[in-house]
């Protein structure tokens, strides 16, 4: 604090020989948590802009067939695999399925293929089941927090205490063995599921 203190001083001094109005010593700190949270952007956008690993990286072949003296494209993929025979078996289903016949001793044509790059992210399973709510969320505690408004009542939620539907109001933080939520602005912030929660913009008074 005394660091804070004798920083803010440096900085009053700067302002005050500039015409400037002075900051206070939560304003200094709260400039060097938003400079950080800048640095700390910069590398996950780093990452998250990178190529995906290449298992989960998958190929399907599609093939646009039709019968011969005929109009109608189909979209086909071989389900079983990438044999003819398997991408001929799709084209007859999809084709029975969309007009209630076939043509067997028709010959199929193929107009064009395909190749469709799909790249997955895999998620953990999650074995917590949330119950739904029946009563208000339960705060743990009410601190004071700094924002650029000034310093506010904020509650702290414990995530194991938060059920399926709560309906948690900002300024708040909720707090969890992996992870934390800071909900600075005056928002509700809706438990929709264990690792998902969902911003809703409070509606006007």
């Amino acid at each position: 604090m005394a660091a804070f203190e004798e920083l803010a001083g440096h900085i009053n001094t700067l302002l005050q020989s500039e015409g400037r109005s002075t900051v206070s010593v939560p304003k200094v700190a709260l400039g060097f948590i938003q400079v950080a949270n800048e640095s700390t952007c910069r590398p996950i956008r780093t990452l998250t802009e990178k190529h995906v690993n290449a298992k989960e990286i998958s190929f399907e072949r599609i093939l646009h067939m039709r019968y011969e003296k005929t109009d109608c494209v189909l979209m086909c993929t071989g389900k079983k695999g990438d044999k003819l025979e398997n991408f001929k078996s799709s084209f007859m289903e999809s084709y029975q399925r969309e007009f209630g016949f076939t043509i067997p001793d028709r010959t199929i044509i193929i107009d064009d293929i395909r190749v469709r790059g799909i790249a997955r992210r895999y998620l953990l399973k999650n074995k917590q089941v949330l119950e739904k709510a029946d009563s208000n969320p339960t705060v743990k505690t009410v601190v004071k927090c700094w924002f650029e408004e000034g310093e506010l009542d904020t509650s702290v939620y414990d995530s194991l205490d938060l059920h399926l539907g709560d309906q948690i109001e900002g300024p708040s933080i909720i707090i969890d063995k992996n992870w934390l939520v800071f909900n600075k602005d005056a928002d509700v912030i809706s438990i929709s599921g264990p690792f998902l929660i969902k911003p809703r913009i409070r509606d006007p008074d």
